[in-house]
């Protein structure tokens, strides 16, 4: 089990890891908003999607070595929470992965937010501005007999 652990610690690293380099990416990203760089936009996204897809196997190889880990330890089909797998770690260091992972995501988690608030925003404000000028058509912003 000690060596499942040490795996599980390893995979957690590396997720964490990955979070980091994602929020740089959503910095990037903003920065692409913001400047309206169509370009920059693409290419980060295409990072971000590399980005995802490494995060999603290691996902899927997290939940494989919790499912042995747990059935290591006799449990009917249930998985050990994070505080047990804490417990099972004299050196805490699993730990340490963990709240740097919950770090992380926190963080991508409030800038994913902030971009889809900046989006949400400008895309009411283009709206509103083909709004003003269709509506032009029929109720003019001048009066034309002054």
């Amino acid at each position: 089990m000690t060596d499942h652990i040490r795996q599980l610690t390893t995979v957690i690293s590396k997720e964490a890891d990955l979070a980091v380099q994602l929020e740089q990416l959503l910095d990037k990203k903003l920065e692409a908003f913001i400047c309206w760089n169509k370009t920059q936009l693409e290419q980060v996204t295409a990072e971000e999607e590399t980005l995802i897809a490494q995060f999603q196997k290691l996902e899927r190889r997290r939940i494989a070595l919790l499912e042995t880990i747990s059935a290591d330890c006799l449990l009917d089909g249930a998985l050990l929470t994070k505080n047990d797998l804490g417990a099972l770690d004299e050196s805490g260091e699993l730990r340490r992965q963990f709240d740097r992972l919950h770090s992380a995501s926190t963080i991508v988690k409030k800038r994913n937010t902030q971009n889809q608030h900046l989006l949400q925003h400008s895309l009411a404000f283009v709206q509103h501005t083909l709004s003003v000028l269709t509506n032009n058509f029929q109720h003019p912003l001048l009066d034309h007999k002054v």
